[in-house]
């Protein structure tokens, strides 16, 4: 089923001239370096190519180049395809809303997607949406370089945990292999990618992790962060703190909400078998067994209980 479909998408994309990807609103590793590794395969293989967010780049991803490829606005009308990348439903790409007429083929990884494409890529199995996109690009016989090589390691690596979750598999390791004979520099992409922290960011996330607290035998860590500190530090990328929180000894849950414009956007991360996705699909969020999200019209205070309740009847049912 999974070669078929993958040769669907080749034979519709070299029937294409001029395509637009669009990764998932506040972009992530993954979607970042996926987007520019297949925009750069596509123009390999002479195809006009765009790739359209609204967002800004978060700090460690602008080592990338990203040449004249990223773009917040164009002329749709110019192009016959769009490529989502990383997204698990149409919401996640519900800030380009107007650009969404044309054909949509669906590449992503994760399990609660609600396959909305046209032709739909989904492979839970890969541990990033970047594994996908290194296949395909393989079997369109697009010729590796080191930036492509980059942009894929970047990908793979940041939506592995650096290789430490558990969706890291054999397949992840040999793909990782392979990328670095292409003459990337590993040490130099870590680098940028887990130890670059800007100043004023490490020390909001300083004040935010003092604000922790604990439930269920500190086996739940939970933060909520106001409009007004992240204003005061001029912080919006809040991801590694949910990691934080996890990496505590005895922590196996951890919980961020982060006040937004209309809404509260929660981040959950778990350790061993315990699946927070059920509890975001439940509130029409989505993502991966240990790692997921959604968004909801409430106040901090409000998410915070509702996310307390959801944990009780959890472990009330698994005991």
């Amino acid at each position: 089923m999974r070669v078929m479909m993958m040769k669907k998408i080749i034979n519709r994309i070299n029937a294409s001239k001029s395509i637009v990807i669009m990764p998932h609103l506040k972009p992530d590793g993954d979607a970042v370096g996926s987007s520019l590794a297949l925009a750069k395969g596509l123009l390999k293989l002479n195809k006009k190519v765009k790739i359209i967010s609204l967002d800004e780049i978060s700090y460690e991803l602008k080592f990338l180049d990203f040449h004249d490829f990223w773009v917040s606005s164009l002329n749709i009308d110019e192009y016959d395809l769009i490529i989502s990348l990383d997204s698990s439903d149409i919401d996640r790409l519900k800030d380009r809303i107007e650009f969404l007429v044309k054909p949509i083929i669906n590449i992503d990884h994760h399990k609660t997607n609600t396959f909305f494409g046209e032709l739909n890529f989904v492979d839970s199995e890969a541990s990033a949406t970047g594994e996908i996109i290194y296949n395909l690009l393989i079997e369109m016989n697009v010729d590796f370089d080191t930036e492509i090589s980059e942009d894929l390691y970047t990908a793979i690596a940041t939506d592995t945990g650096n290789f430490m979750y558990s969706n890291t598999t054999s397949i992840t390791h040999e793909i990782i292999a392979k990328l670095m004979k292409n003459n990337i520099d590993v040490t130099e992409i870590s680098r940028n990618l887990f130890q670059n922290i800007p100043l004023k960011k490490f020390i909001f996330d300083a004040k935010v992790l003092d604000q922790v607290e604990f439930y269920n035998n500190n086996q739940v860590g939970i933060v909520t962060i106001s409009h007004e500190i992240r204003n005061t530090y001029g912080c919006k990328n809040t991801d590694n703190i949910v990691e934080a929180i996890r990496n505590i000894e005895g922590v196996e849950i951890s919980v961020v909400i982060v006040e937004k414009e209309n809404e509260v956007k929660i981040s959950m991360r778990s350790k061993s078998d315990f699946d927070v996705a059920e509890i975001a699909v439940n509130h029409g969020g989505g993502g991966h067994k240990n790692a997921a999200g959604f968004g909801m019209a409430t106040t901090l205070e409000a998410a915070k209980k509702l996310i307390l309740e959801e944990l009780d009847n959890v472990y009330a049912r698994i005991g």
